[in-house]
């Protein structure tokens, strides 16, 4: 070995130790590529390399987080319904986005009761009726709104009529609604047996936590007066509750933005 070594100094002229293993270094250092140039060669020239790039790699794509609902899991009372519209990227107004019904025609006040506020967990039921003094009972359907993106949660009702070109009958209805502290009763009612939470991983509401905003929406189906609404609203202001018409006026408006929405002339 020693002999190898003074033929090396000698071939190259150096006395050096540094200068010895430098060259040294740089001599193995082309062998060690050259050797690693060759292989990789040999590899990115073998079928199975060429059969990776064909079919090319596989991808996971990161998934976003969801807002994350949890349904009641128990058949609730009094034929109790729930429903939640999934695109949450539509808006609250249901002037953006009039209802359609399956079958293709406008929609009716009833299907906008049901169809309104589609960001919206909706509790609703049946169970309230009125008799009249004639003897008529009025059936009002009533529904629970949990807006968990707001916080808040409110109340609605839906008001059927016998009459439809008289408010008498629909205006009774609100104030007798208001005396038996209806807008509360469904609150607690169509709550109690709901188990269900809305938000984001580790920020989760509890429905019985959203604080109720006051806000009382009334779909009816019969023409009320302005002093008729006055009345109505001046008695569920006394509790600070904020009360909304939906009548035969939104109807209206609704049934005309359909038309416009499916490029269909209205009938005259």
């Amino acid at each position: 070995m020693f002999e190898m070594v003074k033929a090396i100094h000698e071939a190259l002229h150096i006395e050096s130790t540094w200068a010895f293993v430098t060259v040294i270094a740089v001599v193995f250092a082309i062998m060690s590529g050259s050797v690693a140039w060759v292989v990789d060669k040999g590899y990115k020239n073998s079928p199975e390399y060429r059969d990776q790039q064909i079919s090319g790699p596989a991808t996971t794509m990161p998934q976003p987080n969801a807002p994350k609902t949890t349904l009641p899991q128990a058949d609730a009372p009094n034929k109790t319904a729930a429903t939640r519209d999934v695109h949450r990227n539509q808006s609250n107004s249901p002037k953006d986005h009039p209802s359609e019904p399956a079958d293709g025609k406008p929609p009716t006040l009833l299907d906008l009761f049901h169809k309104d506020m589609s960001s919206t967990l909706k509790v609703h039921d049946d169970a309230v009726s009125i008799t009249g003094k004639d003897g008529t009972v009025l059936h009002i359907k009533r529904q629970v709104y949990f807006d968990f993106d707001a916080n808040s949660k409110f109340v609605g009702f839906y008001i059927s009529t016998t009459n439809p070109m008289s408010g008498a009958e629909t205006a009774s209805a609100c104030l007798i609604l208001d005396q038996n502290n209806a807008v509360q009763e469904a609150l607690d009612n169509l709550s109690e047996s709901l188990q269900v939470s809305g938000g984001y991983p580790n920020q989760m509401t509890n429905a019985h936590d959203l604080r109720f905003s006051g806000r009382v929406l009334i779909y009816h189906e019969a023409f009320l007066s302005i002093t008729e609404k006055a009345d109505v609203i001046r008695a569920y202001a006394v509790k600070h509750q904020d009360v909304q018409f939906r009548g035969p006026d939104y109807l209206g408006d609704q049934t005309i933005a359909w038309y416009h929405e499916h490029g269909i002339p209205k009938p005259k």
